[in-house]
């Protein structure tokens, strides 16, 4: 409950020392939200990334935004690890996810966190809308190499279809 919750954060704020806690503050000539030792990347920063092919591998350029990079979907499996086969109409390839079934989906970039860095991912809004629940951790651990792999649940009674290589998920 709500006041579990409250009860619980009180608790983990007393056992906080001066040295757990960080303050963010906003940067307006380089435009980087900067705490002592953190910051969020931007567009130009995310776009060399890219280009350098080291820390997003197979990345593309088209899909950063201002703040974050919306990561593509590439391949997805069954709950047995198979491979679900494409379908394809014309120069669009989808995958059909039934109604209430899980598949485990995967995106084409591949990533090689450094040690000093994490990243957060969530799903797209798009992807809500159309009744798809992305089961995932929100936090990326630094060292962390792969591509994201997560499951994703079809809550709706329709089939839902994503194409391949269109954004599915936001990694900042």
């Amino acid at each position: 409950s709500f006041r579990n919750y409250v009860s619980h954060l009180r608790t983990y704020e007393s056992t906080l020392t001066s040295e757990d806690i960080v303050l963010a503050k906003f940067d307006s000539s380089t435009k980087i939200l900067r705490t002592e030792n953190q910051r969020i990347l931007i567009d130009t920063e995310l776009r060399q990334i890219i280009s350098e092919n080291k820390i997003i591998v197979n990345g593309n350029i088209d899909r950063v935004e201002p703040t974050h990079y919306d990561c593509a979907l590439g391949a997805a499996k069954d709950n047995d690890g198979k491979i679900i086969e494409l379908e394809s109409n014309g120069d669009v390839t989808t995958i059909t996810i039934k109604p209430q079934d899980m598949i485990f989906v995967e995106t084409i970039e591949e990533f090689n966190i450094p040690k000093n860095m994490v990243f957060h991912v969530s799903p797209l809004a798009r992807w809500m809308k159309k009744g798809l629940i992305a089961n995932i951790s929100f936090f990326g651990d630094a060292g962390y190499k792969g591509k994201f792999t997560f499951p994703i649940v079809n809550i709706t009674e329709h089939d839902v279809d994503i194409e391949i290589d269109k954004p599915i998920i936001s990694a900042e």
